[in-house]
């Protein structure tokens, strides 16, 4: 009898996932096609189905940002880039209003992460719980299709609520730009899209694997892309064509390069500190974030086998400090030199780790298409310590370094050449007790938060006031 009931039990549970997954595939059908109708059809949907909005004056600076992440998440989710956005955007003028969600899973949320800004009005939704499809690259335009009508009743309530002169919403997930997109064809206030990666073109992460799935997602970004205002990127503008499934003279004129970039304030856990070496005895090199892959992190340590192997007395001087998530390939590794794993840290002893140290080391993979830009290396080029870049020599990060003068860039085959500098700089320290930095002041700060969000500022200025 027990073995009865238990393949009956065995079979209602086929059943409940067969009808789980039938009904999240129906809905995310409807919502896809509910949403190509409005994008395709704007002035018809407005008419159906009117979103009727506080009249705003031209003196209103009311901005609504729309991101599905936002602290207490972790920052690995994207939302350092959001979260300095809004803290700046409120001290010039601006009245922030922040549509997003609340973690739903322990390990989401960084209790010792930056937090939103006490005068920011947030506004949180509940976060999706996962479905038989998450992380399969099947849904368009991402897992986050379900969210889509949930987020675009939130925006609605607010902007009848409220004085709205502006919507930004940032990507990814990209069903935040598809419900921003959605109410702004409805609503007709404007919208300002910012896209921390590229949507259909990403080549990482958000990757969508079905074929039919990613023609549909280019469709959705085409239609989104159509009906904005305002297109910002993080990488340089001359990468438009890799960036967009459109680039046209029409999608081109919105286009605006606001990179990532390091906030100023952030440094101050290094008061007084500016000017100390990291230690009396180590040459300290660190490497604080993720390897991105093993292949990336075997090629780290072939640049320090090589040092090893030609000169093994230095490395009796040498220590390699890591932070992040990524302790299994240093547990695998046989080094010759004393490695120091922190393990996951929070965002300010990540910048006292990479100040603490002589040189700091950064690697992306060969495969990363050029255009590609890594958070952590604006913290970097703002730190008083050179770096040491594995990377593609072609690259917007190896452009950057070279523009600021605060680091080298090697590629991932010159494992020779990126050996000997870190000797040179070895034996610099061992000389002088440091490695002189020679980084130019004026173009690191460009790219600090604040001049960046003044950038924003005057990009919504200029669409609020139709210009």
């Amino acid at each position: 009898m027990s073995r009865i009931k238990q393949l009956a039990f065995n079979f209602k549970q086929k059943l409940f996932k067969i009808y789980w997954l039938t009904s999240v595939v129906i809905k995310s059908i409807l919502t896809v096609l509910k949403s190509i109708f409005i994008l395709s059809f704007p002035g018809f949907a407005r008419q159906l189905n009117p979103i009727y909005t506080q009249k705003s004056n031209p003196e209103d600076r009311n901005v609504l940002v729309v991101s599905y992440y936002s602290p207490p998440y972790r920052s690995s989710y994207g939302t350092q880039r959001v979260t300095k956005y809004c803290k700046y955007l409120n001290d010039f003028g601006w009245k922030v209003t922040f549509l997003t969600t609340q973690p739903s899973r322990d390990y989401q949320i960084d209790n010792l992460g930056d937090r939103l800004d006490p005068a920011i009005d947030v506004v949180r939704l509940a976060g999706l719980i996962d479905q038989p499809l998450t992380q399969k690259g099947i849904l368009p335009p991402d897992d986050f299709i379900l969210w889509v009508d949930e987020a675009v009743e939130g925006i609605r309530r607010i902007l009848e609520s409220k004085k709205i002169a502006v919507i930004v919403a940032t990507a990814p997930p990209y069903s935040n730009m598809l419900a921003a997109a959605i109410c702004t064809v409805r609503s007709g206030v404007p919208l300002v899209l910012d896209f921390r990666d590229p949507w259909s073109r990403v080549d990482a992460g958000w990757v969508m694997k079905n074929p039919v799935s990613k023609r549909v997602s280019s469709f959705l970004e085409k239609l989104v892309l159509g009906v904005s205002a305002r297109i910002i990127m993080t990488d340089e503008k001359r990468y438009i064509d890799d960036y967009f499934v459109e680039s046209s003279e029409r999608i081109s004129k919105k286009v605006i390069s606001i990179t990532n970039g390091y906030d100023e304030t952030d440094f101050n856990c290094l008061a007084g500190s500016e000017e100390v070496t990291a230690s009396n005895n180590r040459f300290t090199i660190s490497y604080v974030g993720r390897f991105y892959s093993e292949q990336n992190f075997k090629t780290i340590m072939k640049v320090m086998d090589v040092w090893a192997e030609k000169y093994p007395e230095d490395m009796q001087k040498v220590i390699f400090d890591y932070a992040g998530g990524d302790g299994q390939f240093i547990k695998a590794a046989h080094a010759s030199f004393c490695f120091n794993d922190h393990g996951y840290v929070s965002h300010q002893e990540s910048i006292r780790l990479r100040h603490a140290c002589d040189v700091q080391l950064f690697a992306m993979p060969p495969e990363y298409k050029a255009h590609l830009f890594s958070g952590k290396i604006f913290e970097m080029i703002r730190g008083a310590r050179p770096i040491l870049a594995l990377t593609r020599t072609d690259g917007a990060v190896a452009r950057l370094l070279a523009s600021t003068r605060t680091g080298l860039t090697f590629s991932q085959d010159d494992i020779e050449h990126a050996a000997m500098v870190l000797k040179d700089w070895f034996d610099e320290w061992q000389r002088t007790g440091r490695v002189a930095a020679q980084g130019d002041a004026v173009a690191i700060a460009s790219y600090s938060r604040e001049n960046l969000a003044r950038q924003l500022s005057g990009v919504l200025d200029d669409v609020r006031l139709g210009k």
